[in-house]
C-alpha cells in the first residue's frame, strides 16, 4: 500500500522464516525505514532505473509490516539511444552525478567520464551495444542503460550510385577465367577436410548436415537474365557497366578448397577515380561478420590497398534468401546487386584509386573455409 510519502509492504507466512525485501523506490529521500514499527538498517542498490532498498529480518518471522518513508518523488529512468558512425564523438550529461561508466562491449574508446557525464568516440564494431550509467542523487543509487547503435563510416554516394553520364573502362579480364559459375554445385569438394567430427557443408559445396535428411538438393544456377548491350557491356543496377562476352568460362573462382586456386593475380593497366567489382559466390551462416576474401590492389610504385569482402556487409551467396523486412536488425542496408539469372546473384563493390598512380594488379584471395568467391568483371570509374 502507498499514500503520499509513505509505502507500506504487509507479509503474511504460512510458515515462520527469515525475509529478505528488495524494495523498488523512486523518490528524492529516504526518511525512515521500519519493520513492525521499529527502525531497522537497511543498505541501498542500484536498480535498473530505480533505487532498490533492502532489508533483512533478523529472526524468523511469519507477519510484518515495513514503512517506508519518503520524500519527493522521481521518474523512472528509461534507456538512453546514442547512435552514430565509427570513429564519431559522442557525450551525455546527467542532472545526477556519474559513478562509473560500465562498457562491457568496449563499443565507446578513450571514455572520459566527469562529475556528470562523458565523453568518448565510438568504436569500429558496427551494431546494437549496452553500456550502463551508475548514477547516484542524494546518495540514492540507479542504473541507466544506454542503447549504443554504431553505423559502419558513410560512403559517398558514387560509390553507390554513379551519375549516368560517368565515362566508364571496362577491364578484359577473361584471359583469368577459370571456372563456369553455373556449375559450381555440380562438383565433389573432398580436400582438405579435417579429421575431426564437425559440422561440415557437404560434397556438394552447399548442403548442411540437414538437407539430406530434407531432401533438399542444391539450386540450380542459370544465367537467364543477361541484356548485354551492342558493346558488349552489362549494365548492373547500381548503373556500372561490366563486360561480358558470353564464353563458357565466365569468372576467377577461388576457395580453400582444392578445387580452385587460394587466389588469382589479374595484370592490369588502368588509371582513374574508382575501381568496381562484379562479384559472385557462395558463403554461409558459419561465415557471417567475416571476411570471406579481399580484392587487393597494387600500384605501379609497389604500394597496395585492400578491400575485403564481409558477408553480409558487402557480399552475399548468390542463391542465398534474405529478407531485410524481416531480418532488418541483422542485415545491414543491401549492396548494390545484379540478378544474372536464376539462382544467380552478383554484388557490385567498389574502392577509390589512389590519383595519378597506374593499377597494375589486381589480385582476389579466399579467406574463408567453404565458401567459393568469384571475380566476373572489373570496371574503371574514369
Amino acid at each position: 500500500m502507498s499514500v503520499e510519502g509513505e509505502s507500506s509492504y504487509h507479509l503474511h507466512l504460512t510458515r515462520a522464516a527469515r525475509v529478505r525485501w528488495i524494495l523498488p523506490l523512486l523518490c528524492e529521500r529516504i526518511l525512515e525505514v521500519t519493520l513492525n514499527g521499529q527502525p531497522v538498517p537497511f543498505t541501498l542498490e542500484a536498480g535498473y532505473g530505480d533505487t532498490r532498498l533492502v532489508l533483512e529480518s533478523k529472526i524468523t518471522i511469519s507477519t510484518a509490516t515495513v514503512c517506508v518513508r519518503l520524500e519527493g518523488q522521481r521518474s523512472a529512468l528509461k534507456p538512453i539511444v546514442l547512435e552514430g558512425f565509427a570513429g564519431e564523438a559522442v557525450s551525455h550529461f546527467w542532472t545526477d552525478k556519474l559513478i562509473a561508466l560500465e562498457n562491457p562491449q568496449s563499443c565507446l574508446l578513450g571514455v572520459e567520464t566527469q562529475t556528470h557525464g562523458f565523453q568518448a568516440t565510438l568504436g569500429e564494431s558496427v551494431g546494437k551495444h549496452l553500456v550502463l550509467a551508475h548514477l547516484e542523487h542524494l546518495g540514492l543509487p540507479r542504473y541507466q542503460a544506454l542503447e549504443i547503435q554504431i553505423f559502419a563510416p558513410v560512403q559517398d554516394p558514387p560509390a553507390r550510385l554513379p551519375s549516368t553520364e560517368q565515362n566508364w573502362q571496362p577491364l578484359e579480364i577473361s584471359a583469368h577465367f577459370n571456372a563456369d559459375l553455373r556449375t559450381i554445385y555440380q562438383q565433389s569438394y573432398l580436400t582438405p577436410r579435417p579429421d575431426t567430427c564437425s559440422a561440415q557443408l557437404g560434397t556438394d559445396g552447399y548442403s548442411p548436415w540437414t538437407y539430406p535428411f530434407w531432401n533438399m538438393k542444391p539450386p540450380v544456377l542459370e544465367f537467364d537474365n543477361l541484356a548485354p548491350d551492342p558493346q558488349g557491356w552489362l549494365w548492373s543496377d547500381a548503373r556500372v557497366p561490366f563486360l561480358w562476352n558470353g564464353s563458357a568460362f565466365n569468372t576467377c573462382l577461388t576457395s580453400r578448397w582444392d578445387n580452385y586456386p587460394t587466389h588469382v593475380d589479374l595484370e592490369v593497366s588502368a588509371r582513374g577515380q574508382r575501381l568496381y567489382a562484379l562479384i559472385a559466390g557462395t558463403t554461409n551462416p558459419m561465415q557471417v561478420g567475416l571476411a570471406n576474401a579481399a580484392l587487393h590492389l597494387t600500384y605501379v610504385d609497389g604500394s597496395t590497398d585492400t578491400l575485403e569482402l564481409i558477408h553480409p556487409d558487402n557480399y552475399l551467396s548468390l542463391s542465398g534468401r534474405y529478407d531485410w523486412d524481416i531480418d532488418a536488425f541483422a542485415l545491414p542496408n543491401p549492396a548494390p546487386q545484379v540478378q544474372l539469372g536464376t539462382n544467380i546473384r552478383a554484388v557490385v563493390v567498389s574502392c577509390p584509386l589512389r590519383p595519378n598512380l597506374e593499377l597494375v594488379r589486381v589480385s582476389l584471395e579466399c579467406l574463408s573455409q567453404e565458401v567459393m568467391v568469384g571475380l566476373l568483371g572489373l570496371t574503371v570509374a574514369l
